[in-house]
C-alpha cells in the first residue's frame, strides 16, 4: 500500500479525531492532532504555555510557529514507511503551505484534504454531551455511552469529565474562529484538487466508507 499523507479539516466536533484514528489504524498513518499536542506541551510548561492555555480556553488559534515547531520535531522522525494525518493543522493560510513545505523536505507530498462539512446547531449539542476519561482520555457521549457523568468510564473505571473549552459557548466561539480563519486555506487546497468534502452528518461508519472512496481505496 501506498503511504498517504492526508490532511483533515472541520469545525468543532465534526468527527475528525474518530475518522483520524480509523484511517490511521488502517492505513499506518501516524495521527498528528493540535488540541492533544497542545494540552501537553500546556502540561509540560512550554515556554509559552500561558499563551496557549489562554487560546485554547477562548477559542482562539494558538500561535502558528508553536504548532509548527512542534510538528517539524514530529516529522522529522517519521519512519518512512509510515504516512501521516495532519488533524486540526492547516487552517490558516501560512499553516497550509508550511505542512506542504514540511513534507517537501523530508520528501513527499500532501496527498488529499478531508473536509468535513456538519450542520452547526445540531454538532454544537452533540459537543455539549461529550465527556472525558480522566485515566484513559476515552471521549464519550452522555445519554449514549454513558447515562450520568457520575459514572465511571466503560473502558478503564476512570472518572469522568467535560472540558472546559467543550462547553456551548466555547464552542460557538471557536466554530466561527474555524469559519473566519479556514476560508483562505481551504481555497488554496481547492485551487490545487485536494479537497474532498465529506458529509460529516451520517453514521461514523458512513463517514468512513465515504472517506475510504474518495481516497480510491477498497472498502
Amino acid at each position: 500500500m501506498a503511504v498517504l499523507n492526508l490532511v483533515i479539516i472541520g469545525p468543532p466536533g465534526s468527527g475528525k479525531g474518530t475518522q483520524a484514528n480509523l484511517l490511521s489504524e488502517r492505513l499506518n498513518l501516524e495521527h498528528l492532532e493540535a488540541g492533544d499536542i497542545l494540552r501537553d506541551y500546556v502540561a509540560a510548561g512550554g515556554p509559552r504555555a500561558a499563551e496557549v492555555n489562554e487560546c485554547m480556553q477562548t477559542g482562539k488559534l494558538a500561535p502558528t510557529e508553536i504548532l509548527l515547531g512542534i510538528l517539524k520535531e514530529k516529522l522529522a522522525v517519521l519512519p518512512a514507511a509510515r504516512g501521516v494525518i495532519f488533524d486540526g493543522y492547516a487552517r490558516q493560510i501560512a499553516e497550509a503551505k508550511a505542512v506542504e513545505s514540511m513534507l517537501a523536505d523530508i520528501g513527499r507530498r500532501l496527498d488529499k484534504v478531508l473536509y468535513l462539512k456538519v450542520d452547526r446547531a445540531d454538532t454544537i449539542e452533540r459537543i455539549g454531551k461529550r465527556l472525558t476519561c480522566k485515566k484513559c482520555d476515552k471521549t464519550l457521549i452522555l445519554g449514549v455511552d454513558v447515562k450520568s457523568a457520575d459514572e465511571p468510564c466503560p473502558k478503564c473505571g476512570g472518572e469522568l469529565f467535560r472540558r472546559e473549552d467543550d462547553s456551548p459557548e466555547k464552542i460557538g466561539k471557536r466554530w466561527e474562529t474555524f469559519e473566519e480563519e479556514t476560508k483562505e486555506s481551504i481555497a488554496y487546497f481547492r485551487a490545487q484538487d485536494l479537497i474532498a468534502e465529506i458529509n460529516g452528518d451520517q453514521p461514523i461508519e458512513d463517514v468512513y466508507g465515504e472517506i475510504i472512496a474518495r481516497l480510491g481505496l477498497a472498502g
